[in-house]
């Protein structure tokens, strides 16, 4: 079990912290502009959406062109966005929709502090979707080959 977390963290830690570091900005900024929790609670997300999986798809372009080299096809792109969708889809849906605006909103809100509560909010968000998202990647593993 000690190498599978390991293995979690190498996989989704970089990713998480650059992108929970992006939505703690965003956050600062739109409370800036519209003084909205609400606000914030919707598009810091987004935004960490956004930094989270543009790392994830160079990660993943980045195994799949070192493991295919020359070989690496135009087919390898389409098996990059069918990998994410696999391990993140479940997970993501509820957790950009309901779960983390939900959390954000309740964080900024009681500890009123936008860059406290994007980043308390992350953090409890994360449970319930790394949740799902690291059962969805074991099967992914197990069960597809790139």
């Amino acid at each position: 079990m000690k190498h599978k977390l390991k293995e979690w963290l190498l996989r989704y830690g970089p990713a998480e912290a650059i992108s929970i570091g992006i939505s703690i900005i965003a956050g600062l900024l739109v409370f800036a502009v519209s003084r909205n929790n609400i606000a914030v609670s919707f598009i810091s997300p987004w935004i960490q959406n956004i930094g989270f999986y543009c790392i994830m798809a160079f990660n993943e372009y980045s195994r799949m062109r070192k493991k295919h080299g020359k070989n690496f096809k135009n087919i390898h792109y389409w098996k990059i966005l069918r990998n994410l969708i696999i391990e993140f889809g479940p997970a993501e849906f509820f957790d950009s929709l309901i779960i983390r605006p939900f959390w954000i909103f309740v964080f900024t809100s009681a500890l009123n502090n936008i860059a406290l509560g994007v980043l308390a909010g992350s953090l409890l968000a994360n449970v319930s979707f790394y949740a799902p998202t690291i059962v969805s990647y074991e099967l992914r593993k197990k069960h597809l080959k790139d």
